[in-house]
């Protein structure tokens, strides 16, 4: 039995146009070191091997910015004919009536932006003074190209309390969705306690969720279901392959390919497990999944009632502890 989805989340190039002050990737020491023909012959092991796993299989094409990378429109439109969904994860400047036209044709299914609190907020994190009215152009142009727009907040100290703020002006913006994050290197973050976090996600909930039918927030934050479980709102599917029905996608239904090609769990844990300049993405991910299953046996989380559907944010565990299959701090079970 195939799970329904696979994500691969490439980091293409480590070009970009920002230094922002919680960005994880500044932390990595990579080079562009995949040729484009090995990216090309990637794609087609990627095509065989994973209708074996999954029924449909997704990269998301990101860097830095992917836009910087000077084949990026090839590497999509080679996606296409092989019948790989794509999207890209991108930076507004590298947005124009161009681009946008470019990104339509290549059948792209969403472009991703970061949104960082309302515009004060969002310049200062962004340290320019024009990034909002940047990222307002953006999604304008995307959308006038009918091409479905995500926003993605990543929590800080910086930003922490302007949560709710910046959902509600995201909810009156062309946009089709909105999530957010935690930052796993914030301090303030790692000291917010379990229930802090819980209020957190119940407040917006009822303050948000339950006030706006229109509202665009995803629940993409694994500790959501929780609540939303015991509450019974959530339901999840009955049945799965490898005893999961959602929740952390590390081991199950997702991984991460970085510039150099080093293959990681998560493009947030520098774990590496392979490397995609060399290696067989399949076989490194299934050889992974199973020290995943057997560590996870271990774990905090193989116990939990919530194990199939949750598992927290295993990036956050990891950060914390420096190692795999570490309950997430935020946990309140």
């Amino acid at each position: 039995m195939k799970i329904e989805s696979f994500n691969i989340q490439w980091h293409i190039t480590t070009l970009c146009q920002n230094d922002c002050s919680h960005c994880y990737y500044k932390q990595y020491k990579f080079e562009n070191s995949i040729s484009f023909e090995r990216q090309i012959e990637i794609i087609d092991e990627l095509a065989i091997d994973f209708t074996k796993y999954s029924n449909n299989l997704k990269i998301c094409f990101t860097g830095g910015d992917p836009l910087l990378f000077d084949k990026i429109y090839e590497l999509l439109e080679y996606c296409n004919i092989k019948g790989i969904k794509t999207s890209v994860l991108g930076n507004p400047q590298s947005i124009s009536s161009e681009s946008a036209t470019q990104l339509k044709q290549c059948a792209i299914e969403d472009f991703q932006l970061s949104i960082d609190g309302p515009e004060e907020i969002h310049n200062q994190i962004r340290k320019s003074k024009t990034a909002f009215k940047e990222l307002q152009e953006a999604i304008r142009i995307l959308k006038t190209k009918d091409i479905q727009v995500s926003l993605m907040y990543t929590l800080s100290q910086n930003n922490y309390n302007y949560l709710e703020q910046t959902i509600n002006i995201a909810n009156g913006w062309n946009i089709d969705a909105f999530c957010f994050s935690r930052d796993i290197k914030d301090d303030y973050i790692s000291e917010i306690s379990p229930i802090e976090y819980k209020n957190k996600l119940l407040d917006i909930y009822n303050n948000i969720i339950l006030r706006n039918e229109n509202s665009k927030l995803f629940l993409k934050e694994n500790l959501w279901k929780i609540p939303l479980y015991e509450k019974g709102i959530y339901s999840p599917p009955l049945t799965s392959p490898h005893n999961f029905i959602g929740g952390c996608c590390i081991g199950y239904s997702g991984l991460a390919i970085m510039p150099d090609g080093r293959i990681y769990p998560c493009s947030r844990i520098p774990y590496t497990i392979g490397n995609a300049a060399y290696d067989r993405v399949y076989d490194t991910f299934i050889k992974f999944a199973e020290a995943y299953k057997k560590a996870l046996r271990k774990s905090e989380c193989y116990s939990c009632r919530y194990l199939k559907f949750c598992r927290g944010c295993t990036a956050i565990g990891y950060i914390e502890h420096k190692k795999l299959c570490q309950k997430d701090i935020h946990c309140w079970i």
